[in-house]
């Protein structure tokens, strides 16, 4: 594509192209090359990333900071105002045009679908917390005035009314400034007792001020996403852009794990080949755990049929490959039977029967969320669905004890990814394999190198089948097909 086309986006800047904080009301209306239009999406991107992977990983208020300061330092640097003499002017307007501009491409990338928009919605609101709170007090009160969020301070007759309340709640700091607003404005911090309720309001402390300011942000731009969702249609008939707008979706959409009919034939795993693959842990438990009930009972229940036949199928199993394998497994059917009650839906699960859908595998929110096992099911996520006890005693028999203490830890905080996350850093860890192998060297379980993004950002599980694809790729026989680690490096396509 030609790099010197260019693409209207509107006003340059921000309001008046000199502030750090922004509710991103003003269309930009510039014209931008569309490699800079790429790039500066996907810097933005890798900053938004970076804060997902920090907060799935439950990182405190403090770590997540340094996590998007990090980010932004390396990817969209945003200099305080009063940088302006040290920096200069041109440095820090460039800055606000990127981050202005960055944050409209982005909208119109992830505003079709909910999904789409609950996620850019929710790691942009946390950038906007960060910045609101690390900027100096005198930019903040210039954009609250400016913006027209200021909430109106308690007067001094309702704090002599609500002093015991106040003193009460906020023993060491009840003389600082409050704020009264609806109780509906500031939910999470009913939900943390961080505030007063009276006659249905809230009084919200001033060290409290970025929920007012954060709930702002997000009211408009969820009506903002609304408005450019219901607009995208009209500039469908580009052929630059949209391409360009929906790859960028992809980047953080659900990885896809549907079969390839281009993959190489050397990369397709064989019936003969799935037991070996499990055994060396190339599975994740949730599949672990049902190929083991598998082969002890020759049968699954439906449940357990479709996730583990899906996974199987993400994995490169073909479906005459998957046939052989399920007809082998269910070894106390007659083949006739077999063929009668289950082979249909092995083929309707790669489109071949019924609707034609191609369906893919289960990703771990999906397993997570739909469907909960009942007695005599082993489908499910062992970290949010087995007992206990057994959750315990599948992780010991893997990983240890002491890693069985820290996965069962996180799985009863309800982090359930992030146990899984954690198994995973402790058995497929390089170092752990070359320490076993008679280097002696100790494995550090708690960095994998299969893990880790070309940005430094250690990945969270959110897909059995990645678990397969960062465990068997990077293995030598995975290599030895020819087969490598998907890199995930955030190219556009064109």
């Amino acid at each position: 594509m030609n790099s010197n086309k260019r693409q209207a986006l509107g006003d340059d800047g921000d309001r008046d192209g000199n502030d750090g904080l922004s509710l991103y009301d003003k269309l930009p209306r510039v014209q931008l090359d569309l490699n800079s239009f790429e790039t500066y999406a996907l810097d933005r991107l890798k900053v938004l990333r970076a804060i997902e992977n920090a907060a799935v990983r439950n990182k405190s208020a403090a770590e997540m900071a340094a996590v998007i300061k990090a980010a932004t330092d390396k990817y969209m640097r945003m200099d305080p105002n009063s940088a302006r003499a040290m920096a200069g002017s041109k440095t820090l307007e460039e800055q606000r045009r990127k981050d202005h501009l960055s944050h409209f491409i982005l909208r119109l990338a992830f505003c079709r679908t909910e999904d789409n928009r609950s996620w850019f919605m929710n790691h942009e609101t946390l950038l906007f917390k960060y910045r609101f709170e690390s900027e100096f007090q005198e930019e903040r009160s210039g954009f609250l005035k400016f913006q027209q969020l200021n909430a109106p301070p308690i007067s001094k007759q309702e704090r002599e009314t609500l002093f015991s309340e106040l003193r009460s709640l906020f023993p060491t700091s009840y003389d600082q400034p409050f704020f009264k607003v609806p109780f509906e404005q500031v939910l999470p911090l009913v939900s943390r007792r961080a505030v007063v309720l009276k006659a249905g309001f809230a009084f919200v402390p001033e060290t409290e001020q970025s929920t007012l300011v954060t709930n702002a942000f997000n009211k408009h731009l969820l009506t903002s996403l609304d408005t450019f969702s219901r607009s995208l249609p009209r500039m469908d008939e580009d052929d630059r852009l949209i391409p360009i707008l929906n790859s960028i979706a992809r980047q953080c959409a659900s990885r896809d794990y549907t079969m390839d009919p281009n993959a190489d034939p050397k990369a397709q795993i064989l019936a003969s080949e799935i037991d070996s693959l499990s055994a060396q842990g190339h599975f994740p438990l949730c599949m672990t755990n049902l190929h083991t009930h598998l082969r002890a009972d020759s049968h699954l229940k439906h449940g357990g049929r479709l996730q583990f036949g899906l996974f199987l199928k993400g994995c490169g199993v073909s479906m005459e490959e998957a046939l052989l394998y399920w007809r082998k497994a269910f070894n106390k059917l007659a083949a006739d039977k077999f063929d009668k009650e289950y082979a249909y839906n092995i083929r309707f699960n790669y489109g071949k029967e019924g609707s034609r859908k191609d369906y893919a595998p289960y990703s771990c929110s999906k397993i997570i969320m739909s469907n909960p096992p009942s007695a005599g099911d082993h489908h499910g996520c062992p970290f949010r669905h087995s007992p206990p006890d057994a959750l315990r005693s599948m992780v010991a028999k893997v990983a240890g004890e002491g890693v069985a203490v820290d996965v069962m830890r996180l799985a009863k905080e309800g982090h359930y990814q992030i146990a899984c996350t954690r198994l995973f850093e402790a058995t497929r860890s390089l170092t752990a394999a070359a320490g076993s192998s008679g280097s002696g060297e100790s494995g550090d379980s708690g960095k994998n190198d299969l893990l880790v993004t070309n940005e430094g950002v250690v990945e969270v599980i959110e897909h059995p089948n990645q678990w397969f694809d960062l465990s068997y790729r990077g293995s030598d026989s995975g290599k030895h097909r020819g087969v490598t680690k998907k890199e995930d490096n955030m190219d556009v396509d064109r």
